[in-house]
């Protein structure tokens, strides 16, 4: 039986992340940064997570499966001063350049990635230094695949 769809699912989202014209500032990312001189400081970055099955593949034979997943979704604003409301709306508008790529995009609605969508969305914001705040967006995307070799 062939491998799951989701990292193709998750490559799908960067490119169309990463050819969106209102993140082109955005630092668009496979996994979380693992350095911390990976944080863009004053900056912007959305980055994908963990994937989680939520259902049971179905075998529909001959390799063929249906399968479920959610796949963590984050975004992070940093910006100089004292001005959460700010900061907080920045990433709220960054998420919904996401959520706007994903479901105006007709390439993710094909064989392989039947459905996606934002299932939850958990928002903080707060210090991110001394002279800094930081707000960051951790949401799920629901994903329905089907893979037909």
């Amino acid at each position: 039986m062939a491998a799951s769809t989701a990292p193709e699912a998750k490559r799908r989202v960067l490119v169309l992340l990463r050819a969106r014209a209102a993140l082109a500032g955005v630092d668009i990312g496979w996994s979380a940064p693992t350095e911390a001189e990976d944080l863009p400081r004053g900056g912007e970055m959305v980055y994908l997570g963990d994937v989680t099955q939520t259902g049971e593949w179905r075998v529909l034979g001959a390799g063929r499966r249906d399968e479920e997943y959610t796949v963590g979704l984050t975004v992070w604003v940093q910006q100089d001063g004292d001005d959460m409301q700010a900061t907080e709306e920045r990433s709220w508008l960054i998420l919904d350049e996401v959520s706007g790529a994903i479901y105006t995009d007709p390439t993710l609605s094909n064989l392989l990635l039947q459905s996606m969508e934002i299932l939850s969305a958990s928002q903080r914001v707060g210090v991110a230094s001394a002279d800094a705040t930081g707000s960051r967006i951790d949401a799920v995307l629901r994903c329905n695949a089907r893979f037909i070799p």
